[in-house]
């Protein structure tokens, strides 16, 4: 009989977070409406995070089936795209072709270990991976190691202490192990800080999870919501966003 998985074990919980990504449908949960606003909204915020900005070289950490390739591939010459699912990195390829993106794979077993060189690219992205490594503050380590002198790490994830954090985090605790592992945006923001990442772009102002407000609204109301939305500069306000955009540099 095979040993139950223990998720407070790091190969277990890399394993389990592996097979649930290698059986999902990634791609199926942005078709619906609500999935369809969540897509935009993120695509939004990631343009804005990178407008007239460029980069030789960029790596997505845990890339997917490559859906914000199109937005930061204009900002890059050349991507890697990494993620724990081989099948993902299948789909990313196959987008990355149709793109005409410069394109290169890497399988990781971990965000937190990650196999390639010190200082290889000036731009790191990493969209709604934080709450599924086993140690996010050893994944922030990993983004400054690998970051140039003067390049930039993009995260885009959900903060603990808004309605939806705390509901994903009463998840982690008591009903689902693998699941609410979000970050206190205080929190996140310190460690960047302590790796000599420099927050130059911080966004995300709703107490909630954004997009539910904005799914079945019209379109005047969306466009509030956005302006609200993007209303995330106030030193207190911006700390209870739903969803948190960062932008970070490493310091020469």
């Amino acid at each position: 009989m095979t040993d139950p998985l223990n998720v407070d074990r790091r190969e277990d919980f890399a394993k389990l977070k592996r097979d649930t990504w290698n059986a999902t449908d990634y791609g199926s949960w942005f078709k619906p409406a609500r999935g369809q606003v969540i897509d935009g909204l993120e695509k939004t915020a990631l343009a804005k995070a990178l407008a007239g900005r460029k980069y030789e070289k960029a790596l997505d950490v845990g890339i997917g089936n490559g859906r914000l390739l199109s937005i930061y591939s204009a900002h890059a010459a050349h991507v890697t795209g990494m993620d724990i699912s081989s099948e993902q990195l299948d789909q990313a390829t196959k987008a990355a072709k149709e793109l005409n993106i410069p394109f290169s794979r890497q399988l990781c077993e971990e965000a937190s270990h990650i196999d390639l060189p010190d200082e290889s690219f000036d731009l790191i992205i990493c969209s709604r991976v934080l709450q599924h490594v086993f140690d996010w503050r050893e994944s922030v380590a990993e983004f400054a190691r690998m970051l140039k002198p003067n390049g930039d790490v993009v995260l885009l994830t959900y903060n603990r202490y808004c309605v939806y954090g705390l509901k994903k985090f009463y998840q982690h605790k008591f009903v689902n192990p693998t699941k609410g592992r979000f970050q206190n945006a205080l929190a996140l923001s310190n460690e960047l800080k302590r790796h000599k990442l420099t927050i130059e772009y911080f966004s995300g102002a709703l107490m909630g999870q954004p997009e539910l407000f904005s799914t079945n609204l019209s379109g005047p109301t969306r466009a509030f919501i956005r302006t609200v939305e993007n209303f995330s500069r106030l030193p207190l306000l911006k700390y209870m966003g739903g969803r948190l955009v960062i932008r970070a540099k490493k310091r020469a």
